[in-house]
This record gives structure tokens, C-alpha cells and sequence, in this order.
């Protein structure tokens, strides 16, 4: 039996080595007979998929925060049960820095069928936050947590935040 390799295939482009960097949690996922995958770049969060893991659909642009740059402000869940991708993003720029939220179900065919419109979880102002990670309680309420410097020496507040609501929206 002979062996064959297939060599690695090129996902996306970007002159940003943060896209990837920091795995503060897991933005990729199999679902659907897929592979997926999330990524930040200049134009903001982009997923894409692919049938076989070589050949990538054109990525598409899914959230209003254009300007986050580093995959420190972007965090994926997939939960297998109930076929739905959660994510939480910082946008990134001065002092109208936000959290958003967003959730969907994928799609065989490589789309995403959002539950709603991307939500702001919260206005940060010109706080350094960080997304530690998004997921979802046994009951499908979203979960967010994320770090935040309170701008007072070298501490920094750990916080959770919990919608009050399943349908994809963020109350």
C-alpha cells in the first residue's frame, strides 16, 4: 500500500501574524461535512470553509468590527448538539471600542444562518480588553468571557457576561 501526502493548502493571506497567534480558544470547528474557520484581519472577522481542508471558499466578512487586527479580540464556539457557532469580538479601534456577539448555524453548503444581527454585549471605551473566551450554557444562553486593564497599576479585572436570552440576540 502505497502513501500519499497531501501538502499544506493556503487558507487566507494577511500581513498581521496576530491573525492566528494567541489561542485563546479554538476558531476553527468540523461541522456539517466542513471544515471552518474564523479569522480577524484589517477588514474585520471572516470565516470560510471547506469541503476537504484544501480548498477554501472565499472568505466572507461577518461582523461590523473592521478595525480588530489580532485574534486576541476574537473568540469561536461551536457546540455539535445543536449545530450552532457562537463568537465574540472586540472592535479595536480608540474609544469606541465595543464587545459583540454573534450566533448562527452552519450551513451545509458553507454559509451561515445567523439567529440574528451582531449584537453589542457592551461599550469598553478606551479600556485594553481582551476576549478569554465565548460559549454557551447547557441551555444555549451565550457566555462571554473576557479581561479587561482597569488602568491602575497592572490590574486587570476577569469578567463574565451572560445574556439573558437563546434566540441570538444579547439582552
Amino acid at each position: 500500500m502505497s502513501q500519499s501526502t497531501i501538502g499544506p493548502a493556503t487558507v487566507v493571506t494577511t500581513t498581521a501574524l496576530t491573525t492566528i497567534s494567541y489561542p485563546k480558544s479554538r476558531l476553527s470547528f468540523y461541522a456539517v461535512g466542513r471544515f471552518w474557520l474564523f479569522i480577524v484581519t484589517s477588514a474585520g472577522v471572516l470565516f470560510t470553509s471547506s469541503l476537504d481542508g484544501i480548498s477554501w471558499a472565499t472568505p466572507t466578512n461577518v461582523s461590523s468590527a473592521t478595525t480588530a487586527t489580532t485574534s486576541t479580540y476574537l473568540a469561536v464556539f461551536y457546540e455539535k448538539y445543536s449545530n450552532k457557532v457562537y463568537y465574540a469580538v472586540i472592535d479595536s479601534t480608540g474609544a469606541t471600542r465595543k464587545l459583540y456577539f454573534r450566533k448562527g448555524t452552519p450551513q451545509s453548503a458553507g454559509t451561515i444562518s445567523w439567529d440574528a444581527a451582531e449584537q453589542t454585549v457592551e461599550s469598553i471605551g478606551d479600556y485594553s480588553t481582551y476576549i478569554l473566551g465565548v460559549g454557551a450554557t447547557p441551555a444555549g444562553i451565550p457566555c462571554i468571557l473576557y479581561a479587561r486593564d482597569t488602568g491602575v497599576g497592572a490590574s486587570v479585572s476577569v469578567k463574565v457576561g451572560k445574556s439573558s436570552a437563546t434566540a441570538g440576540t444579547w439582552v
